[in-house]
């Protein structure tokens, strides 16, 4: 069974889905989708799968089409199938956003073709929030990709115990693949210290670089040297 609720604000349209997107509901959800098109304007247009249990195979084309209409897909277990699904349907950009109540957000764009990833990050950044948005990244197959992440509006509470768990989960991820370069803005001098120990402290493994002029960060990614 899937229950599909609405909800309507001034720039956003999310229909938010509950349970299994199988059989029957694959049409129900397409007729859904359908008619509220014709009431979107120039709001955005959220699909929020974080709470499906099961996607049959045979929705695939359906959600494939949802992205090809603009739609955003938000999902976190779900990121990769989709990401696949979208180069199939020829779409090299996939939005994935990951939603955590009271606590940080992350946003990752992967553009497939330039191999990059884009990441916005904002609120209070934990332990958690950092392996769950590299374990996101790894599931995308987005690893080896050189990484821009925006974090000038988020608070970094990371003790050093914290720290060197960071550290020691980047140079167990690099053990069995390539991490790309990954430059990271921030606006404070506290999130800048903590950026350069972790650059240190991860060299032999990964290129982390901080930056507080996000112009400067974009020119060191593209530059490569």
């Amino acid at each position: 069974m899937l229950r599909i609720t609405v909800v309507d604000s001034p720039t956003v349209q999310r229909l938010v889905l509950y349970g299994k997107l199988v059989g029957p509901w694959i049409g129900e959800l397409q007729r859904v989708w359908e008619n509220l098109r014709q009431q979107l304007g120039n709001r955005r247009s959220v699909i929020d799968l974080n709470e499906v249990t099961l996607i049959e195979d045979s929705a695939d084309r359906l959600l494939a089409t949802m992205l090809e209409q603009g739609a955003e897909l938000v999902a976190r277990g779900t990121a990769n199938r989709w990401l696949i699904q979208a180069m199939k349907a020829g779409k090299t950009r996939l939005a994935v956003r990951a939603l955590r109540p009271s606590a940080a957000v992350f946003s990752h764009t992967v553009d497939i073709e330039p191999s990059e990833v884009t990441t916005i990050a904002e609120g209070t950044v934990t332990l958690d929030e950092v392996r769950a948005h590299l374990h996101r990244e790894k599931s995308d197959s987005a690893l080896p990709y050189r990484e821009l992440i925006d974090a000038r509006n988020v608070v970094v509470r990371l003790s050093s115990s914290e720290l060197q768990q960071v550290v020691e989960l980047l140079r167990s991820l690099a053990r069995s693949r390539r991490l790309g370069r990954t430059a990271v803005v921030v606006s404070t001098d506290v999130a800048y210290g903590i950026l350069r120990m972790l650059q240190i402290l991860v060299e032999d493994a990964c290129v982390v670089q901080p930056f507080r002029d996000l112009a400067a960060a974009t020119l060191w990614l593209n530059d490569g040297t």
